[in-house]
């Protein structure tokens, strides 16, 4: 199997899971009116990423965005 075709199973396996994970996640957030963002990823140089949200992309981006923004703030701060 070349790695390509590699690339291809995993990623369609890793989708489908996603898929899975996002659905039961939304199931349960639904009346509550939450949002969420779940981020998969493979350790090391060059790995993959893999996401699954229930909010629009620009929005994913700017809570990303505001995210590491607080958290640049608190390790200023000293904070965790």
């Amino acid at each position: 199997m070349s790695d390509d075709a590699r690339y291809e199973f995993k990623h369609d396996k890793i989708e489908a899971s996603l898929k899975d994970i996002g659905a039961r996640i939304a199931k349960a957030v639904e009346p509550h009116n939450y949002g969420f963002a779940l981020f998969l990823y493979q350790f090391g140089e060059g790995g993959g990423v893999f996401y699954i949200a229930n909010g629009e992309r620009d929005d994913i981006k700017k809570l990303l965005t505001e995210f590491l923004e607080r958290q640049a703030l608190e390790e200023k701060k000293g904070g965790n």
